[in-house]
């Protein structure tokens, strides 16, 4: 189980990077793959592989790169979306059995939630922060979701509290990268919280 878990792992890596690449996102890919190595390694060390876990797992690449990009351009490329869904779907219907109605309602939720969100803010949120939150919502369901939305959103506050402190966020229309807070929150509550 683990040689495939981490022969996909590396498929994942050149894959991620290949779509960075060819989208001309212009990160440092020897840093995103350092990164995605180390979580890979720490996880995979401290908790295993199993049923719930091995999708995560093997999509690290995928958040890392796509949390890179979000970071340098405020972009979720599709690709990535796409190819997380795939997994997801997977996941969820092969691996662990769901049902197309806990799919359904891990996935409605977030999305009504968060595009009600974008629109109160005046498009505060982007389409693919609500897109991303729709798959984690298919995976994790719901009420998993709220713990990943209410996660994500206290480790963006603490994130800027700093900027806060300093005066540097002079108005509510602050613009900052959402997408890596749910890859974390995703991560924090994947292998910390799910049973």
């Amino acid at each position: 189980m683990y040689i495939i878990v981490c022969i996909f792992f590396m498929v994942n890596l050149l894959l991620a990077k290949y779509i960075a690449l060819v989208r001309g996102g212009d990160i440092n890919t020897k840093i995103a793959d350092i990164i995605s190595l180390l979580i890979f390694c720490v996880l995979i060390i401290t908790k295993g592989v199993n049923s719930l876990t091995i999708i995560p797992l093997i999509l690290i690449p995928i958040y890392v790169y796509m949390s890179l990009i979000d970071i340098k351009y405020r972009l979720i490329y599709d690709e990535y979306v796409f190819f997380i869904l795939q997994y997801y779907i997977i996941h969820a219907v092969i691996l662990n059995n769901y049902s197309i109605k806990e799919i359904v309602i891990g996935a409605l939720y977030p999305m009504i939630l968060m595009s009600i969100l974008c629109l109160a803010t005046g498009g505060g949120l982007g389409g693919g922060d609500i897109k991303l939150f729709t798959l984690i919502g298919m995976i994790v369901g719901y009420p998993g979701i709220l713990l990943v939305i209410l996660m994500s959103s206290l480790i963006a506050l603490l994130y800027l509290i700093i900027p806060l402190i300093k005066g540097k966020i002079k108005s509510l229309k602050y613009i900052f990268s959402y997408g890596p807070f749910i890859a974390i929150s995703f991560y924090m509550f994947v292998f910390l919280l799910w049973r």
